[in-house]
């Protein structure tokens, strides 16, 4: 059990109790308390007396005087007592502030159970992507991701290293290509990706599944050569689209196989940076970009 002394309100309260002891047994010795009772105290108990007429107070004067007095000792307990409960707030806030994180740290680990495990459910009954931990991970994965039909990227495997931040769903994953692809929006060396069309819009409802359903198929059917990470894809998008479209078609012949997507590995791009979708705009260059 704490100490007493570690207790402030307890403590006031017990030294509450003894001062009023005290006082009642110097009321009962009145010659005593008389003597050093000041004057002003002393004109206050008679005007008290005089104009309110206060039978207890009159068959009793010191009583009025001892309560001026034991409210003037409890003043500074009091205020110890307020300063013991700002401390108390203050540890409760703390203490609030703590479990307030790890509530948090808990729906972000319940999240990215449910948008991983999402993506793999789906994954079961749609041959489009499988997922593969990384190291057991269910925050760094890799995706299969086909490229949609209808577009020069139809037919193409590609192997999508994806890492979900701990602030995740509130703060975008980060996603790049393990294998080649050629595109305005995604760099043909590191794999990073510039989601431009979702710039400003990432929100916590979206998930992995919007990602690899709609996101990513929308970028390969629809590039941005204006804001490229692959200038070259980007000015051959602009200058001569059907010679785009034929490089492209060889890029995925030679580099989005079924066996190339199983050989892209971590090592193979070990220099690469790993794209974030969170931080491409026209006001900030950095590699990553919020969505």
């Amino acid at each position: 059990m704490a100490s007493i002394f570690s207790r402030p309100l307890d403590l006031v309260y017990f030294i509450y109790f003894i001062t009023h002891i005290l006082a009642a047994v110097l009321i009962d010795t009145y010659p005593v308390y008389k003597s050093f009772a000041p004057n002003a105290l002393t004109s206050l108990n008679q005007w008290y007396i005089e104009n309110f007429n206060d039978p207890f107070f009159v068959k009793n004067p010191t009583w009025f005087v001892s309560c001026l007095y034991i409210e003037a000792l409890s003043i500074p307990l009091f205020i110890y007592a307020a300063i013991g409960l700002l401390k108390a707030v203050s540890r409760a806030r703390h203490t609030f502030l703590v479990q307030s994180k790890r509530i948090l740290r808990l729906i972000s680990f319940t999240t990215h159970l449910k948008s991983l495990y999402g993506l793999i459910y789906a994954s079961s009954l749609m041959s489009d992507y499988e997922v593969t931990l990384v190291n057991d991970n269910m925050q760094e994965f890799y995706v299969r991701f086909h490229g949609p039909e209808d577009t020069p990227f139809s037919g193409g495997v590609w192997k999508v290293h994806v890492e979900l931040p701990d602030q995740y769903p509130f703060k975008s994953p980060s996603i790049g290509f393990m294998n080649k692809i050629f595109h305005p929006n995604i760099d043909e060396l590191s794999g990073s990706v510039c989601l431009d069309v979702i710039n400003q819009t990432w929100s916590p409802m979206f998930d992995m599944i919007n990602i690899f359903e709609v996101f990513l198929p929308q970028l390969l059917r629809y590039p941005n050569p204006t804001d490229p990470l692959n200038g070259e894809a980007a000015a051959l998008l602009m200058r001569e689209p059907h010679t785009y479209e034929v490089k492209v078609k060889e890029y995925v012949s030679r580099f989005a196989t079924k066996e190339a997507a199983d050989a892209a590995t971590d090592e193979s791009s070990s220099s690469d940076e790993v794209s974030s979708v969170d931080t491409y705009s026209d006001e900030d260059e950095s590699p990553d970009m919020d969505i």
